[in-house]
Formats: C-alpha cells, sequence, structure tokens
C-alpha cells in the first residue's frame, strides 16, 4: 500500500513539474533551398493547355540554376516554355533547354543571369512551363534528379556564383488533377460573375468567328452555348488554382 501511494505521489508531482514548465511550439527551420511549384496542386480542364511555374526559395547567391521535370507522356503534353518577366534574373536571364526527350516525359531547362549582373538571393519564379492534359487523370510532376551529361552535376542543379559549387537543395513535387469541365473561363482561381460574362461575350460563337473563347467553351463541343452557362452556374463560387 505504501509503495501505491508513493507512486501516486511521485506522479502527481511529475504532472504538476510538466503543467509548469513553459511550452515553447516546435517550428521547422532550415536554410536549405527549395525548389517547387507555384501550387501544389493545379486543376485543370482536359484538351486545354496550362501553365505551371517553377519556383526556388530560400536560396543564397545563385548564379547558374538547371532544372529536370518528368511527366507522363501518355496523359501530359509539353508544349512550350517562357520565363516570367518577373523571374529571378529580371529580363536579363538567358534560357537553355532540351525537350528532346519530351515524348518520353522529360524536359530540361536551364537559366542563367547576364555578365557582370548579380546572383540571386531570395525567393522567386524560374521558368513557366506550358502543358497539355490528354485525358483525365491526377499524375504528379516531378523534378528528375539523377544523373546526366555532366560529371559532377544531375539533371537538376543550383549553383553558387563565389565557388561554382552545387548549393544543396530539396524539391516539392506537385500534382496534376484534370477534370473533364473548367468553368473557371478567365482562369482566376474562382468561378465567378467573371466567368459568366466571359461566356456572355462569347455566347453562340464557333470556331472561326470574331468572339470565339475556347475557354469559354467549357464542355469543349465547339460551341460556346447555353450548356456551357449551365456548367458555369453550377459550379459558381467553386476555387480553382488558377
Amino acid at each position: 500500500m505504501k509503495k501505491i501511494v508513493n507512486l501516486l505521489v511521485l506522479s502527481l508531482c511529475t504532472v504538476l513539474f510538466v503543467s509548469c514548465y513553459p511550452v515553447v511550439p516546435r517550428v521547422h527551420a532550415s536554410d536549405t533551398a527549395l525548389l517547387c511549384f507555384s501550387n501544389p496542386v493545379y486543376m485543370v480542364g482536359v484538351n486545354r493547355a496550362f501553365n505551371v511555374t517553377v519556383m526556388v526559395q530560400n536560396v543564397s547567391d545563385m548564379t547558374v540554376w538547371e532544372i529536370g521535370l518528368r511527366f507522363n507522356a501518355s496523359i501530359m503534353q509539353y508544349i512550350t516554355e517562357t520565363a516570367p518577366p518577373d523571374n529571378v534574373y529580371g529580363s536579363i536571364v538567358m534560357i537553355d533547354k532540351d525537350v528532346s526527350q519530351s515524348s518520353k516525359g522529360l524536359i530540361v531547362f536551364g537559366g542563367d543571369h547576364a555578365p557582370l549582373t548579380p546572383a540571386f538571393s531570395g525567393s522567386g519564379k524560374l521558368i513557366t512551363i506550358t502543358f497539355m492534359m490528354k485525358v483525365i487523370d491526377t499524375p504528379e510532376l516531378s523534378f528528375d534528379i539523377s544523373y546526366w551529361n555532366y560529371p559532377n552535376h544531375d539533371y537538376t542543379f543550383l549553383l553558387q556564383s563565389s565557388t561554382l559549387y552545387e548549393i544543396p537543395y530539396d524539391v516539392a513535387n506537385c500534382t496534376i488533377q484534370a477534370v473533364q469541365y473548367m468553368p473557371d473561363c478567365n482562369n482566376d482561381g474562382t468561378v465567378n460573375m467573371k466567368d459568366i460574362s466571359t461566356a456572355v461575350l462569347a455566347f453562340n460563337s464557333f470556331p472561326g468567328t470574331s468572339r470565339w473563347n475556347v475557354y469559354a467553351d467549357v464542355n469543349n463541343d465547339g460551341r460556346v452555348d447555353i450548356k456551357d452557362m449551365c456548367i458555369i452556374v453550377s459550379n459558381f463560387g467553386m476555387q480553382t488554382t488558377g
């Protein structure tokens, strides 16, 4: 009995000690650069072109970047790429690419700043890539970090300005969620009155007419009509990734 009482007293003291001890929230902190996308999930319409933007976060003294991206070529099709005006190197960025294996699901892009311009530190955009989803599916778009044709670099790497050594980095891939109908006609992230207005302006149009807007043809039947309006209205308020 005495042993039980002692255990109870010890337990009570432990509880009192823990309750009085200040609790500090655990915060994950990392000084490692991160390669990611502007959205973790992109909602897109099937048979429609869509853009994904590659980002870098928390990088220091970056003078050169290169990314290799893997995707399922039977589901997605690479179209083209652009350097966003507000990319990390601004208008002076120089983009190189190898898309010779795009039919196999691999594309590679590289970026460098012009001579005598400073390296980049911080977070920002690298490149915007245009794809088209062929079928309804939810594939992943991922960074390829496997060995390529360089003696010291992978498909994906970041180089430091002062040493030209690789900058350590993590990656965060994204998912493409394809749907049959995309009622967000103006691609602003929300189905609202702007989308209804877009469809109204293109109402009764079809390819070849002056008011034709392929994004207002929500159901992909080659004409903007009441069917498209009904789909937009029935999804009013829906949030998309834009």
